[in-house]
């Protein structure tokens, strides 16, 4: 179909100036964001301050599921085998659903 046509497109093409695939980009940029929401959530704690705690919790669960977003749209554009071919995805399959378990707990 037009949509997982322009799904793989946006997955696999590396442009030809960045080196990467859009999703790359993207995701490169989520962990940026998700490393910076690590260091300030570090910090209140060496702090102890607590009043920002709510509002971290909520933000790692943002983070864990656009780390389940991804994955579930690298299946979408690839088959489960050859998902798991890749050591950096293994490593990534475990720690996103570790993370986003981790963070449903929070909830409960």
């Amino acid at each position: 179909t037009t949509f997982m046509r322009r799904l793989k497109h946006w997955v696999w093409y590396k442009h030809p100036q960045l080196g990467h695939c859009k999703l790359e980009s993207v995701m490169n940029t989520v962990l940026t964001c998700n490393a910076a929401v690590v260091i300030i959530e570090s910090y209140f704690d060496n702090q102890g301050v607590d009043d920002y705690q709510e509002l971290l919790s909520a933000v790692e669960m943002f983070f864990s599921l656009l780390y389940v977003g991804e994955f579930a749209v690298l299946l979408l554009s690839m088959s489960w085998t050859e998902y798991f071919s890749s050591a950096a995805r293994q490593f990534d399959f475990a720690t996103t659903w570790l993370l986003f378990g981790v963070s449903l707990l929070q909830f409960l």
